[in-house]
């Protein structure tokens, strides 16, 4: 009976390590990416997304030299920008931190920015 028990044990407490391991794993990869990071990046692929098209071998120099200077890749912030899309309750708080920093880089014109925290594809 002892063995048994202390199969079980065993059993459970490898499948437990496996599944800790999985899932932090997950959670360190997708937050690769600090909020203020993001915020900057998205701000500046925003401003840029204003100065020429996007899509343009000009805009993707541009948008990799921009990242390159905050320390990442096109790569980071499109997984980012991908979780926040799915967790809504995630993505308000970094919108509004964008709004207020384009707010900022903006004359005023009396105008506010459309709350669009739905999907967001990368600018």
């Amino acid at each position: 009976m002892r063995f048994k028990l202390a199969i079980i044990v065993v059993l459970v407490l490898v499948f437990g390590v496996i599944g800790f391991k999985y899932y932090s794993g997950q959670t360190t990869e997708t937050m690769a990416i600090d909020q203020d990071q993001f915020v900057q990046a998205y701000v500046e692929l925003a401003t840029l997304a204003e100065q020429m098209p996007i899509g343009t071998p000009e805009y993707d120099r541009e948008k990799a030299r921009v990242l390159g200077k905050i320390g990442l890749k096109p790569e980071q912030v499109e997984e980012a920008l991908a979780m926040y899309n799915e967790r809504p309750e995630l993505w308000r708080p970094v919108w509004e931190k964008i709004q207020a920093e384009l707010e900022k880089r903006e004359p005023t014109t009396g105008m506010q920015t459309p709350d669009t925290t739905k999907a967001m594809s990368t600018p």
